[in-house]
């Protein structure tokens, strides 16, 4: 199976009755307004409106990462690098990352993937071209 990276839309519909009062972290619950600012800050974004729907939306956001190496450096550092901590000290943390720093962690991580898929497919194609005894003719 051959691994290849491609860019998708993606549209997503938040539906709800606006009854999100609170959101567990970690075992920490966090009410709403310790929500929206956890999020304003995890994101590195303001919130663009106070109304639960935009709270659920970077639940969302935060939540999304299959596939997304910064995503999912972010959703670590939520749901590990704040294990145990008070929500002010997840706060204080969050707030002294580096963001820029943690993109290029994020480039990073995806060029070592990029260059480990390109090896599995040399490696697969060589492979291939040994068991079918083409590298008698020169074919491969």
């Amino acid at each position: 199976h051959v691994y290849t990276s491609s860019l998708r839309n993606v549209e997503c519909f938040i539906t709800h009755n606006g009854d999100i009062d609170s959101f567990i972290i970690n075992g920490l619950t966090l009410p709403l307004n310790q929500l929206q600012l956890l999020l304003a800050t995890a994101l590195n974004s303001p919130l663009p409106d106070p109304v639960d729907s935009a709270t659920i939306a970077g639940l969302l956001e935060l939540h999304r990462t299959a596939g997304l190496w910064h995503a999912s450096l972010r959703y670590a550092l939520i749901y590990s690098g704040t294990f145990g901590l008070s929500f002010e000290a997840c706060l204080s943390m969050l707030q002294h990352i580096q963001w820029p720093e943690l993109e290029r962690l994020a480039a990073a991580f995806d060029k070592e993937m990029a260059d480990e898929v390109d090896q599995l497919a040399l490696a697969r194609s060589e492979l291939e071209c040994v068991n079918s005894n083409e590298t008698e003719t020169g074919n491969c």
